[in-house]
């Protein structure tokens, strides 16, 4: 069966939950000790009456059982807790930066990390203004000379860009960046050959070369993630608007991506 003939033979069961405020809040809300009753009409807000027959309703799907001083859930209650919890945090990142979301193409991120691009909940959209056009770039430099350690993944490539980069390398911070042929293309002539041949000796600048499309600009340092895309419209890189965060479930997430793109590409050695 696919996805939407499984839907339609359990749909009861997916929309007596899905369906239910209060009970994704109790499945949500139950830990492994057991969760008082009281604790969860605190969280809830709701009384006994109202989330008795909703925990009878989660016992009877094997999702919750009474354990310790109250309610615990299942093996199954955990995991669909945590595809809930998930699917939150998706549907909030989607919501909460929708225009965002809507003006740019983020196909080329690898299934894994895009599964869990709700870690970027937490982020603020960064435009440039009609009084500040530069807003973006300077806000983007400011975070690699705030940056004690920086991995890229670049599509584009810009004379500023490529200076910052170069006077963070010779002041000692670590740098990887990965790019793609047609941006290594680009590194080879000049303005950019001769900077890279200085660079290229120095231990802590390593470039990594992928053959998988990159459709983004990814910078991440140790404490922030800033995060650009191709427009949908067009095939033009968007430098006037970047996502950006330094929350660590974020951060965490930049890293992932750059860590999952450097496992499959190959090390630059020298122009």
């Amino acid at each position: 069966m696919n996805n939407l003939e499984v839907f339609e033979k359990y749909k009861k069961a997916i929309q007596s939950i899905y369906g239910s405020r209060l009970m994704i809040q109790i499945l949500l809300s139950v830990e492994e000790g057991g969760t008082p009753l009281s604790a969860l009409r605190e969280i809830t807000g709701s009384t006994s009456q109202a989330l008795i027959p909703k925990i009878r309703k989660l016992e009877s799907l094997s999702l919750v059982e009474s354990r310790g001083p109250g309610y615990a859930p299942t093996t199954f209650g955990s995991l669909i807790a945590r595809k809930i919890g998930d699917f939150s945090l998706t549907m909030g990142t989607l919501t909460a930066h929708l225009k965002f979301w809507e003006d740019h193409d983020i196909s080329t991120i690898p299934l894994p990390l895009l599964e869990r691009i709700g870690c970027l909940l937490d982020s603020e959209v960064v435009y440039d203004t009609g009084t500040d056009i530069m807003h973006v770039y300077y806000r983007f430099l400011q975070l690699l000379s705030e940056a004690k350690q920086i991995a890229g993944v670049s599509a584009i490539m810009n004379p500023g860009l490529a200076e910052m980069l170069g006077q963070r390398v010779i002041e000692g911070v670590p740098v990887d960046l990965l790019v793609n042929p047609i941006t290594i293309s680009l590194l080879e002539k000049e303005p950019y050959r001769s900077q890279m041949n200085i660079l290229t000796s120095y231990d802590n600048f390593h470039i990594w070369i992928t053959e998988r499309p990159i459709g983004y600009g990814l910078t991440v340092t140790e404490s922030a993630v800033s995060l650009g895309f191709y427009k949908r419209d067009a095939q033009i890189y968007d430098s006037s608007t970047d996502i950006f965060s330094r929350h660590p479930a974020a951060v965490g997430w930049g890293r992932e991506l750059f860590e999952h793109l450097r496992a499959e590409a190959v090390l630059f050695q020298n122009f």
